[in-house]
């Protein structure tokens, strides 16, 4: 029976372990007659497979979802993992073809045990490398962001000396009028220089932006 599983001999599953780890197992039917397989495991409360049983037809590829449930702390890089799983596969005769997948299987395992083609893969833990990649930055992206965050801070920083300066020759102006002309000052409608409007709006900018620098 030209039937293949991918990946062939071990399911990796990735770290962090404290969280759910999917990992997908692919059944390929390269042969001229459909099949029907069922997927087994020796840690059925630790794992989720979907489907865990079905058919696949003549020429077709299904992927078989595997989850392994969250464990309550992260397993020790070294530790082995001792679970497998059996995927099971029978050519769909035509005697087969009007049963239920239940009775399907019962019907094969007491009457033809010998047609059911079987294939172990055993399970594995992401390694130490793989742990590091997971949980960590990899030194260029901690490099970049470095950069990236260098770069922003002297961008603010600039910026707010250059709104100081600003407000400082808006001061100097105000102060220069009030000294050449105090009753001739340009007043807006409601009575309030503009200098001193200009200069209130440049503050309100000034405190905007470092209160914002300050969240970020």
């Amino acid at each position: 029976m030209s039937v293949h599983v991918e990946p062939a001999e071990v399911l990796t599953f990735k770290r962090p372990l404290t969280r759910t780890s999917k990992e997908i197992l692919t059944i390929s039917n390269s042969g001229d007659h459909d099949i029907a397989f069922k997927v087994k495991t020796t840690a059925p409360k630790l794992y989720c497979v979907r489907p865990n049983a079905g058919t696949v037809t003549a020429g077709e590829t299904m992927e078989i979802q595997v989850m392994l449930q969250p464990f309550k702390e992260e397993p020790p890089l070294d530790q082995k993992c001792k679970d497998k799983f059996l995927v099971q596969s029978v050519p769909i005769t035509e005697e087969l073809k009007s049963l239920e997948s239940i009775d399907l299987w019962a019907h094969v395992e007491s009457k033809s045990k010998g047609s059911i083609n079987q294939i172990k893969l055993r399970c594995d833990y992401a390694g130490a490398n793989d742990e590091k990649n997971v949980v960590e930055r990899s030194p260029s992206e901690s490099t970049v962001v470095s950069h990236q965050k260098s770069d922003t801070e002297q961008f603010a920083t600039d910026e707010v000396s250059k709104l100081r300066l600003e407000l400082d020759a808006y001061k100097n102006e105000l102060e220069t009028l009030r000294c050449r002309a105090p009753d001739a000052a340009v007043v807006k409608k409601n009575g309030v220089p503009l200098p001193v409007v200009v200069a209130i709006a440049l503050i309100s900018v000034l405190v905007s932006f470092v209160l914002f620098r300050q969240s970020s």
